[in-house]
């Protein structure tokens, strides 16, 4: 039996336990994955208990992905560009880390024919997955993308880590949208986890 967990606050919207076990049912593995809510404050303690009860993998959402860049003593290349990480598992008795928003949210493009190119974009969020995805998203050739946080200085600090890109990215708040006719939205913050709607 293999066990997995993904975590999180919130979590009870996380798809990752019925994905798992679809894709452990076709593979013919047993396979026990739950979601279980950690918040910040008790991140670490929850991280050890888990691997000390038998679990070989986790997968790290909102809003933990950088308090999981912090506690990893290995990082893949992907986690450093990002400073943040959404996969721990313990090797000889280190804590590994990845980041795969990057490769995900590329794959997911792929996969939909979605083009960037020459369009004013608005990303919604600046933490952990934010970072993990504008450089795939600057790589698609928008014209435009305009960063929106409830935190403005998160926003700013995110912008100032890509200020050599040659797409112009700008920070903003809700007035300043009124003037920018965005042509497609990527939310990385938590608004809409719990109900269908974004309140801009």
């Amino acid at each position: 039996m293999y066990k997995f967990a993904v975590i999180g606050d919130p979590i009870n919207h996380s798809l990752s336990p019925k994905i798992h076990s679809i894709f452990a049912r076709i593979e013919g593995l047993r396979v026990q994955y739950d979601a279980i809510r950690v918040s910040i404050d008790n991140f670490e303690s929850k991280i050890l208990e888990l691997f000390n009860n038998g679990y070989q993998g986790i997968n790290v959402t909102l809003p933990l992905k950088e308090e999981a860049y912090k506690f990893c003593e290995v990082r893949s290349e992907e986690s450093q560009q990002s400073g943040s990480i959404n996969t721990i598992w313990e090797k000889s008795g280190k804590f590994y880390g990845d980041s795969t928003d990057g490769r995900g949210f590329l794959n997911d493009l792929s996969d939909k024919e979605i083009s960037f190119q020459e369009k004013n974009l608005l990303l919604i969020g600046s933490g952990g997955s934010a970072r993990a995805i504008l450089p795939v998203i600057m790589d698609r050739g928008p014209k435009e993308i305009k960063i929106i946080n409830r935190t403005v200085e998160n926003a700013r600090a995110l912008v100032r880590g890509f200020k050599n890109s040659k797409t112009k990215i700008s920070t903003g708040n809700l007035i300043d949208l009124v003037d920018f006719k965005a042509e497609g939205v990527i939310n990385t913050s938590s608004e809409g986890l719990l109900t269908s709607e974004i309140s801009l």
